[in-house]
Parts: structure tokens; sequence; C-alpha cells
């Protein structure tokens, strides 16, 4: 990220030229963001169109937001959670991760040289200005705080290995696999996840007729209700497969008599089945609720 600042200075000092230093960016900065090229920027005009000509005040604010001392703050945080994974975890296989000014269109990319995140989708603050941002962008930028658990929860999939090809495109698996993620990185930081959507399950009303919904959709592919459903779902919070898979992951873990062998089958296993079964939300795959 720190090395993009200088090419972007010269982009917007001189528009004109914008392209061409973008190309500079590109070939002369770091070889990993050739990669991110192929796979997020796809050509210099769109860089230019983003950038330059879309959000140039947005940029020219995330410029102070991820200084050197920041993103030094960022990597000694998340390096401090993946020791403490591999203490719990000696299977760990960590990818290198890179910070890079991406298009305003998403938060994390895996390719093969490893695990890109997009800095830009981190920016929010009281002064971040919104008049250059879409309805969405508005909503989906994130704290930049929050960066060490995004990149955590990434860092996850890298672990998982799951041998469970039956129900691999089923509600039960998808909602298992996230789940996981973001409990490990509860684990591993020591910070109770807390959010829109655990709040919402609290309620012991809500959780009925959820848990009720979700066994009639358990065996099913139709994630509809439960995930990648922002802006599309309007009586509940938005992602709640999430939360659901995280509350199944915790009780799963807290049930456990051996934790490390716990750890392991939550990122091993070979049935969704007995992760659910073994945990307080068995349950689910009984009948439907009583109302």
């Amino acid at each position: 990220m720190n090395s993009f600042w200088p090419y972007f200075e010269k982009a917007k000092t001189n528009p004109k030229k914008a392209k061409q230093f973008f190309k500079e960016y590109i070939f002369k900065g770091p070889r990993e963001i050739r990669d991110y090229y192929a796979v997020r920027y796809y050509s210099l005009e769109n860089m230019y169109g983003q950038m330059i000509n879309a959000s140039p005040k947005y940029y020219s604010y995330l410029q102070k937001q991820f200084n050197q001392d920041s993103t030094l703050a960022l990597k000694n945080t998340t390096t401090k959670w993946m020791k403490k994974f591999n203490t719990m975890y000696p299977e760990a296989v960590f990818p290198k991760v890179y910070i890079v000014p991406g298009m305003l269109n998403s938060g994390g990319t895996v390719t093969e040289m490893g695990l890109f995140i997009g800095g830009d989708m981190y920016g929010r603050s009281e002064k971040m200005p919104l008049e250059e941002l879409s309805e969405w962008q508005k909503d989906a930028i994130m704290d930049v705080s929050a960066l060490p658990g995004l990149i955590m929860h990434e860092l996850m999939h890298f672990q998982q290995n799951y041998e469970d090809a039956e129900h691999e495109n089923m509600v039960i698996y998808k909602l298992i696999e996230e789940g996981v993620c973001d409990f490990v990185v509860e684990l591993t930081s020591g910070i109770p996840l807390q959010n829109e959507q655990l709040s919402f399950l609290n309620d012991p009303l809500n959780f009925e007729k959820i848990a009720n919904e979700l066994r009639e959709e358990l065996f099913t592919e139709d994630l509809s209700k439960w995930m990648y459903n922002g802006g599309s779902i309007e009586d509940r919070p938005a992602d709640l497969g999430y939360a659901i898979g995280y509350m199944i992951s915790k009780s799963y873990y807290q049930n456990a008599n051996d934790p490390q062998e716990a750890l392991f089958q939550l990122l091993n296993t070979k049935s969704m089945i007995t992760i659910l079964k073994e945990s307080d939300y068995a349950y689910l795959l009984d009948q439907k609720l009583d109302s």
C-alpha cells in the first residue's frame, strides 16, 4: 500500500498522464501487484476511472489513514494472532498477505501469490468523505481496526480441508465453513465477537423463528436467507448464516474434551453433521421446533 502513494500523487496532479503513472506502479512496484492487476484492476482504464475520475478525494483521504505507522501496527497485531493460532494448531499454513489499493469493490482476494486485502475498504472514520461513494460503498467500508480480524478470517480458509463432499454446496456446510473462521478469530484474538447478527439472535423469539426456518433449509442449496444477501433481505440482518455457524462452532469446541482435537476437527472434519450433532444446536437436525 505504501509504495502506491507516490504514483497516485503524480496521477492526481497530472490526470492526463495518470495511466502512465499507474503503469509505472504496476511494472516498477512490488511484483505481487502484477498478480493483483490481473484479477482485480484488469486495466489501466479501470484504475484511472475509479481512483482519479470517480473517487480522488476518498483515495487522498485514504493515504492519510494508511501511513507506515498504522500499517505497522496492523501487521504487529495480525502477527501476534497468527503466532497464537500456530501454537494451538501446529499444522497451520500461512500464505503471504498483502494490503493493496483496491477498486472499492472487494475486501479480500485470494490468488496463487497469497491473500490480497483491499485496504480501500477499511477507511471508515468520522472524517471519511462521502460525496464520491455509492450507497453500497458507504455501508461496506469498515474501520481499519477490523483489518486484523478480516485477515485472520481469510487465513482460516487456507487452513480448512474438509472431506464432506456430500454436503459441500448445502446450507449446513456453508454455515459451518464461515462460522468456524469467525470463531477461530475470537479464539486467537481473545476478543469476543459482537455484531448485529448475534444481537438479533440473542432474542429468543428471533432465534426460534430463524431456527425453524433453518431446520427446513439445512440440507438445501438455497443460501438466499443465510449468506451473501446484503441489500436483498429486509426482515432480519444480512448474512445470519455466519453468526449461526459461529455459534455452532463455538459450542462444539466448548463441549469437546480435547480442545486441540476439537480445533483440528473444526478445520478438517469429514462430517458437518457430526459438528452440528456434538454442539448445543443438534436439535436443528430434529423435527421442526414447536412454536
